[in-house]
């Protein structure tokens, strides 16, 4: 038979290693909220980044397509360009020859 002294040990240790876990489990608790926490802001700026990603994105595919956009405007301007270049050159071989000829008649020959 457990005599009263040891039954009452026991009741207080008994006592004691309860408090120590609930101690224990108050303490994963407020570890869990902490986590949960953590966990929602984190997924907070994962939002905001797949947001930004998306807008880059976005971004980048007007960019790309401003940028073709004007290879074609430049390729169309390198054409005129060219034309008129070739205009120039032969407007400028006419107006030697125009001047010799002014030469020429002006000198009486």
């Amino acid at each position: 038979m457990i005599k009263k002294s040891e039954k009452i040990s026991l009741e207080r240790e008994t006592r004691v290693i309860l408090e120590k876990m609930s101690s224990d489990v108050k303490t994963v608790a407020e570890g869990h909220t902490l986590l949960v926490d953590k966990f929602e802001v984190m997924d907070d700026k994962v939002s905001e980044l797949a947001s930004l990603a998306f807008k880059t994105e976005m971004n980048v595919e007007a960019i790309k397509s401003k940028v073709g956009t004007m290879d074609i405007k430049l390729d169309r301007i390198e054409r005129e360009l060219e034309t008129v270049k070739v205009a120039v050159l032969d407007t400028g071989s006419k107006v030697v020859d125009h001047e010799q000829r002014l030469q020429k008649f002006e000198s009486g020959h």
